[in-house]
């Protein structure tokens, strides 16, 4: 059984995230609503009990727009979005977390993309990044038999968001596309060069067509998926963009590198770029290696009931 985690946080974005989460959980999967509210302890209890409850409410109407097919529950925590999406994650062992962010701003400029730094640098499962293209609220939504982008440099580790690739095109019925981007720069001549050796070029790309037809195969007996191969030359990020398009690609999958300073890593990065301007969900995973420790469990006081907030037990 497939577990999804959405966080939301009552912005006009969150009928998008749940909508992606319960497709992506699976009509037999678990769908897990969680939403974080700030713990004002100078305001008192009943004002925390207050919120608590308005949460609850909002995630129960939420929750009466899912399939019945999925089962969904909702969990409402004090404190920091982040730390307690990570919590329920190890907790209930979750797959794939979801995430919903507003268009035209960087992660550092809002709350919402704060709490996507931190989970995006913790999370050892793949995160779901769903936002809506500049200059447009709507936001493509995802639809059965969607193909998966995913895109690779020809390294292990881009490659090792494979399986999970896999596992999200037979879930969505759809294909898996295998992109590799030849750069401009790679092609350049060395310094000093009296001549531009333009056949370097073509050798770089029938190198990646080799290594992708590789992967290709390879994906076919191990996951038993069918695959799509492309090659283009360019700019990474624009090709990928680009490529988004003309397959009609409805995720967008990167590896990418576990850091605890995100502005630093995606700011001018292949990521960063491909995340703003995307017009399709991006999935972004990171290899099991770089998987975070399992956060503490007593700095949080979890909400299960409306009216009747628990604190949750120090291990």
């Amino acid at each position: 059984m497939r577990t999804v985690i959405a966080l939301l946080d009552e912005s006009p974005l969150d009928d998008c995230a749940v909508h992606h989460a319960e497709l992506l959980a699976g009509p037999r999967g678990r769908l897990l609503l969680v939403q974080a509210i700030p713990d004002h302890w100078r305001l008192g209890g009943a004002h925390s009990e207050a919120r608590a409850a308005a949460a609850h409410q909002y995630l129960h109407r939420l929750m009466d727009r899912v399939a019945s097919t999925c089962d969904t529950t909702t969990h409402v925590f004090y404190g920091d979005g982040a730390d307690a999406i990570l919590e329920e994650l190890f907790d209930q062992k979750a797959d794939l977390v979801v995430m919903a962010i507003p268009a035209g701003h960087g992660f550092a400029n809002r709350p919402a993309g704060s709490v996507a730094v931190h989970v995006l640098a913790r999370s050892p499962v793949p995160v779901c990044i769903v936002r809506p293209a500049r200059g447009c609220f709507g936001v493509r939504r995802l639809a059965a038999s969607a193909r998966v982008l995913v895109a690779l440099d020809g390294s292990e580790f881009a490659a090792a968001a494979l399986p999970e690739a896999a596992r999200l095109a037979r879930l969505l019925g759809g294909e898996i596309v295998l992109l590799r981007v030849v750069p401009l720069l790679a092609s350049l001549p060395p310094p000093g060069a009296a001549a531009w050796d333009v056949s370097a070029v073509d050798r770089l790309q029938v190198e990646a067509w080799r290594d992708l037809r590789n992967v290709a195969g390879r994906c076919a007996r191990e996951y038993a998926c069918v695959c799509r191969v492309g090659v283009r030359l360019g700019v990474p990020a624009d090709a990928i963009l680009s490529a988004v398009g003309d397959e009609r690609a409805g995720l967008v999958m990167m590896a990418t590198h576990a850091h605890s300073s995100w502005q630093r890593v995606l700011m001018g990065s292949v990521t960063d770029r491909v995340l703003r301007e995307s017009r399709v969900p991006v999935v972004l995973i990171r290899p099991r290696a770089f998987s975070a420790p399992e956060p503490p469990r007593d700095a949080h006081v979890r909400s299960t009931h409306p009216s009747a907030p628990q604190a949750t037990p120090a291990q």
